[in-house]
């Protein structure tokens, strides 16, 4: 993007050069810090960024907000794991299954019903 400004018509690929070659006397250091001091116009700076851009759409913050709760939302709709394993569970032992806690969220099902084996797909 720095390649494209112009220094009182120098670009900054021959700015540099001289800084490097001549930026040890104190003229020419005081030349190009005026030279650079002038060229950065905000309104340049602004048209080079916008012409540079990546992305040209922004979001504002009600739309982000928007899409935040929309997110929230489909979050507490979403089943949980602790809602399954309480529906199956009571489901189960209403067929006539056994199913006994081995540890936390585990469970070793000793009896399944015969409705529950003959269900096919």
């Amino acid at each position: 993007m720095l390649g494209k400004l112009q220094f009182e018509g120098k670009s900054l690929r021959d700015l540099m050069i001289q800084a490097i070659r001549y930026g040890d006397q104190p003229e020419v250091r005081a030349y190009l810090t005026t030279v650079v001091d002038r060229a950065m116009d905000r309104e340049q700076l602004r048209d080079l960024l916008e012409e540079r851009a990546l992305a040209h759409d922004v979001m504002d913050a009600s739309r982000v907000q928007r899409i935040r709760e929309d997110m929230e939302r489909a979050e507490a709709r979403r089943l949980q794991p602790h809602y399954i394993e309480s529906f199956f569970l009571e489901a189960f032992k209403q067929l006539g299954g056994n199913a006994r806690q081995r540890e936390p969220r585990r469970y070793e099902i000793t009896h399944v019903p015969a409705p529950v084996r003959t269900v096919t797909g």
